[in-house]
């Protein structure tokens, strides 16, 4: 199920840096842009809600480019980009620019 709303909530705060796009919950600055890269970190607090921020900063700023999901209890990245799907580690950096020939 996609996640359409806006980055907002309880401890979530926007950030517009000269590096681009951030969202910073719980003092985590859980997702950031740096042009065609993305660098996400859950700073080891794997919980539905910092997944969700995760997925709404995809959707609101990196147009659906990515998506993070769970299943027995890993959590995975997919590329929606690049098609390619990975296990989730914190400082991953995942390309959202689209491979040639695609």
């Amino acid at each position: 199920m996609a996640q359409n709303q806006i980055v907002r909530g309880v401890q979530t705060n926007i950030l517009q840096t000269a590096r681009g796009p951030g969202v910073v919950y719980r003092g985590t600055l859980v997702a950031i842009r740096e042009g065609d890269v993305v660098i996400l970190r859950s700073n080891g607090w794997r919980t539905a809600t910092t997944k969700l921020r995760m997925n709404q900063f995809a959707n609101q700023f990196c147009d659906g480019a990515f998506s993070i999901y769970q299943h027995k209890g890993e959590w995975y990245v997919q590329n929606n980009a690049r098609n390619e799907t990975e296990v989730f580690f914190d400082g991953i950096q995942i390309s959202i620019a689209k491979r040639e020939g695609l």
